[in-house]
C-alpha cells in the first residue's frame, strides 16, 4: 500500500474508526502499523473462545445462548452505527 493513496488513507480512516468503537461486543483496536513502510496491520485485542463457525459446528445453541449472542451482536451494530460505520 503506498503511503497517501487512496487504499492508505481507507485503511488508516477505517482503522481509527474502529479504534474509537467502545462497547464490550466490539474487539479494541490498540495500534496501527505499516510492516516495512507498506504493509497495513492492525493490532486488536486478543478474544478467548471460539468461532461462530465453530459453535454452529458444535450443534444446536439453546435459546437463551442464540438470545444472549443476538443481543451482543445488536449492540455491537447499534455502537457502530452511533459512530458512522456502516
Amino acid at each position: 500500500v503506498q503511503e497517501g493513496s487512496p487504499d492508505h488513507e481507507r485503511f488508516l480512516r477505517e482503522a481509527r474508526i474502529a479504534a474509537r468503537l467502545e462497547s464490550p461486543h466490539v474487539v479494541r483496536v490498540h495500534e496501527l502499523r505499516f510492516v516495512l513502510g507498506r504493509r497495513p496491520l492492525i493490532i486488536m485485542e486478543l478474544v478467548s473462545g471460539g468461532s461462530a463457525r465453530e459453535l454452529i459446528a458444535r450443534g444446536p445453541v439453546s435459546i437463551a445462548a442464540a438470545a444472549r449472542l443476538g443481543a451482543g451482536v445488536a449492540e455491537a451494530l447499534d455502537t457502530a452505527s452511533r459512530s458512522r460505520v456502516v
